[in-house]
């Protein structure tokens, strides 16, 4: 049998332990007894077992790790019985889902062995986001609301000051056309200016 032990729900950043154990169903109790812990959803089925078992957990939210120096296949002594452990840090918040794989080799008459595939098990966890990190991602939020703000002030204060420039362009031209349309004054004739 198989008996693994994900949590319903997790927290950003948490790491978790998360425990398969694979056994004779004679031995059911023991099992159970590897991967039970309080508070968490106990999953378990039947499963047929080899002598050569290997077991995957995989997951695109998560940061993911095999505990121990043994690899993802294992040999399994005469009692059938074998622990693997990883450990789980969710990256993402929301609804998430972490696949479990597990496979049998069979070795064939000519030595050679061949995989079989026992067991694909989705596993949806919820994942949460601690107080802590909610009032993090509220501040950087609103950090980041002001930041965009501040270059909005910016951008129109450049606007602003080009309008200037404009409007001091266009009065300019528009006094030296005003000055341009004057004619010479009719009085002053065309004597020469009085010398002192």
């Amino acid at each position: 049998m198989l008996a693994f032990d994900p949590p319903a729900k997790m927290t950003v950043g948490v790491t978790y332990d998360l425990t398969l154990s694979i056994g004779k169903a004679a031995d059911a109790e023991e099992v159970r007894a590897d991967v039970r812990r309080q508070g968490r959803r106990l999953e378990e089925r039947p499963l047929q077992v080899g002598g050569f078992m290997t077991a995957n957990l995989t997951g695109t939210a998560f940061t993911i790790k095999l505990q121990g120096d043994e690899g993802p296949e294992r040999r399994l002594g005469a009692d059938r019985r074998e622990i693997w452990q990883w450990q789980v840090t969710p990256t993402q918040p929301g609804p998430q889902r972490l696949l479990l794989k597990v496979s049998a080799d069979a070795v064939r008459a000519d030595g050679n062995r061949h995989r079989f595939s026992l067991a694909n098990r989705p596993v949806d966890v919820l994942v949460e986001v601690s107080a802590a990190q909610r009032r993090e991602n509220r501040a950087r939020a609103i950090e980041e609301s002001l930041g965009r703000g501040a270059r909005v002030m910016s951008a129109l204060e450049k606007w602003l000051i080009g309008l200037a420039a404009l409007l001091a362009a266009a009065g300019g031209a528009w006094l030296a056309v005003r000055k341009f349309g004057k004619g010479k004054d009719p009085a002053a004739g065309d004597k020469p200016p009085a010398k002192p």
